[in-house]
């Protein structure tokens, strides 16, 4: 059985039905495609992010929606990531959060306040053929500078009433006071975010991350039987729920499946999710630290933000850029920069 008819009759296992029992010592050739399809979509918001400061869309999204995940090269070859993009979230913050946000230094930004934090996604048919179901995707961009690892650990923890509710007060669960503003920080005067990120969705917060939606009920049905959909949270950042993360969350008989793994590897001082993605494609073959691929992944991909790769390998280091930096040459001769396509919302 090829992988795919192999995911779209075992989505449920692979989404952690049974907490991945007996299926990470080692962990299949299925369960590492579909751990790796979900990375991607995760690493789309960091290659889709505008992190250049002198742009006045610093911040922002370079695509809109109907092209993103073919501008980040997700869709030619890749059945499983046949997704439609249907909702971009922005978010700020009422705290500093170094790392976090880019602001740009034009006198015009698009906005002073807010960021674009990531997206909404739903399969299309294609897509709901190989992965067994119609999935909704939740992608988040996590931290950009590596600076703020050492900052996120001197955060504060904070109660978290909107999303524990009343019935954990006596337990007074905590998150990272950062995390938690992003998350439920609006601003009536704010284009961006009239609604915080939680609250963005059409569906009233359906966009709310893996143990909001489960705690307050959001993958039940609203008719009876109440059925649940499955919730599963991959690829965390900065490990923003502290207490009570699964506990809690199985408390309401609709539990969220957390895959923990080792932090992503870091190569000075900086992120790769893409040599993350790469360790979970293979196996440390002996003591000197061979490697061999267990599923097909594209070599040249580990150095798409880095210099990882040796040089027999010809793949030149960080090669993911934008052709002449965004620059555009116009009619009469000049330059300028068009980094970012306007999204229209429907």
């Amino acid at each position: 059985m090829d992988h795919d008819d192999y995911i779209a009759k075992n989505w449920r296992k692979l989404n952690g039905e049974d907490h991945w029992k007996e299926s990470l010592d080692p962990p299949s050739p299925h369960l590492r495609t579909y751990i790796n399809h979900y990375g991607e979509m995760a690493e789309a918001t960091y290659d889709a992010y505008i992190q250049t400061s002198h742009s006045k869309n610093a911040g922002n999204c370079k695509y809109a929606r109907t092209n993103l995940l073919k501008q980040c090269g997700l869709l030619q070859g890749r059945p499983l990531n046949q997704y439609k993009v249907t909702k971009y979230l922005y978010a700020m913050s009422a705290v500093t959060l170094p790392g976090a946000f880019v602001f740009s230094s034009d006198t015009s930004p698009w906005s002073k306040k807010s960021n674009w934090m990531g997206f909404i996604a739903v399969a299309t048919d294609d897509g709901k053929k190989v992965l067994g179901r119609r999935d909704i995707l939740v992608a988040w961009r996590g931290t950009v500078n590596p600076s703020d690892m050492i900052y996120d650990s001197e955060l504060n923890l904070v109660s978290a009433p909107i999303v524990f509710g009343s019935q954990y007060k006596d337990d007074d669960p905590k998150i990272h006071q950062g995390w938690y503003s992003i998350y439920t920080t609006s601003d009536q005067n704010s284009r961006y975010n009239k609604s915080s990120a939680r609250d963005q969705h059409g569906c009233g917060g359906c966009d709310a991350n893996a143990i909001d939606i489960v705690l307050n009920g959001l993958n039940k049905q609203s008719y009876i039987p109440a059925k649940s959909c499955p919730v599963t949270m991959w690829f965390q950042n900065s490990h923003p729920w502290v207490l009570g993360r699964r506990d809690r969350a199985s408390d309401r008989h609709a539990q969220v499946s957390v895959l923990e793994g080792t932090r992503e590897p870091m190569e000075s001082g900086q992120l790769h999710m893409e040599s993350y993605m790469h360790g979970v494609a293979g196996v440390q073959t002996g003591i000197l630290g061979g490697f061999k691929l267990e599923i097909n992944r594209d070599l040249s991909l580990v150095n798409k933000f880095g210099d990882i790769l040796d040089d027999k390998y010809g793949v030149p280091p960080s090669w993911w850029t934008e052709e002449n930096m965004g620059m555009v040459q116009k009619h009469d001769g000049t330059w300028e920069l068009k980094d970012h396509e306007e999204d229209i919302e429907p």
